[in-house]
């Protein structure tokens, strides 16, 4: 699935993408869905413990902390956030 299909998958990707360039410190357009752990030297489980948080602060919503850390890619986190069939938050 791709952020276009719908509006709260573009504007969770959105909040994912922005959130993790500035903890992460890498440039906004290099966090894509198909980003994955071993491409982004600083993903480690301290760090996605701040994109949690971030996330959480950003669209008002309570996260599984657990799976948010253990996610290896941004798809995953995003269908974390958004899964398909679940509710357009």
């Amino acid at each position: 699935m791709t952020p276009t299909q719908g509006t709260g998958r573009e504007t969770t990707f959105a909040a994912v993408r922005a959130i993790m360039s500035r903890v992460f410190g890498v440039p906004e357009d290099s966090v894509t869905e198909t980003t994955r752990r071993a491409q982004i030297a600083r993903w480690d489980s301290l760090n996605m413990v701040a994109v949690a948080i971030g996330l959480e602060r950003r669209l008002g919503r309570t996260l599984d902390m657990d799976s948010c850390v253990g996610a290896t890619s941004v798809d995953a986190l995003l269908d974390i956030l958004c899964p398909p069939g679940g509710p357009e938050f």
